[in-house]
């Protein structure tokens, strides 16, 4: 009778929800924001003229609902699991939301690869970047971190690289020229 009652008191512990619909949604919404190129997935979204929102009824619904309501911890796997769940972040789903892939350019599409020609150009608008190219190129297996995550200096580069990309094609032929003893 006694492991009954331990055993009956165990399970209501188990299987009592320690999180609410709204704390749900919420942590949804922060698992998801658009300003990281990330929307509802399909069967999770509404839309009202041109805008959309969260289908909260089919958020709640899902089978992940429960597990996250039954969750102890709020930790990165059950964020992961809330990601993998109702995040769209590539292909068409993505414009449903307005966002649309940015195609880089190649000088972009070609780092680090032509790290070494960038900094070779000893231009002052990537003087700033010296460094973190030089890490980059020493220890290129840092980059991204394992949850993929790159640092805010090359999105910074990147920014830099796409503002002064005439210059830097300029000068980069300028420099295949000299190489060549052409120019």
């Amino acid at each position: 009778l006694m492991l009954r009652k331990l055993l009956l008191a165990l399970f209501i512990v188990i299987s009592a929800e320690a999180w609410t619909n709204e704390q749900l949604i919420e942590s949804v919404e922060k698992t998801c924001p658009p300003t990281v190129y990330k929307c509802p997935k399909p069967e999770y979204i509404l839309f009202k003229s041109k805008s959309w929102s969260w289908n909260e009824q089919a958020v709640k619904n899902a089978p992940t609902a429960e597990l996250f309501r039954r969750a102890r911890h709020l930790n990165e796997q059950v964020a992961d699991l809330l990601r993998d769940t109702y995040c769209c972040s590539e292909g068409p789903c993505l414009a449903l939301c307005n966002i649309f892939e940015k195609k880089e350019i190649d000088l972009i599409n070609d780092f680090p690869a032509n790290g070494q020609d960038l900094l070779d150009l000893h231009l002052a608008e990537l003087e700033p970047h010296r460094e973190f190219i030089e890490a980059w190129l020493r220890s290129p297996n840092e980059y991204p971190d394992s949850r993929g995550r790159v640092p805010a200096e090359l999105e910074e580069l990147f920014d830099d690289i796409h503002k002064h990309q005439h210059l830097i094609r300029r000068k980069l032929r300028e420099q295949k020229l000299r190489k060549q003893q052409i120019f």
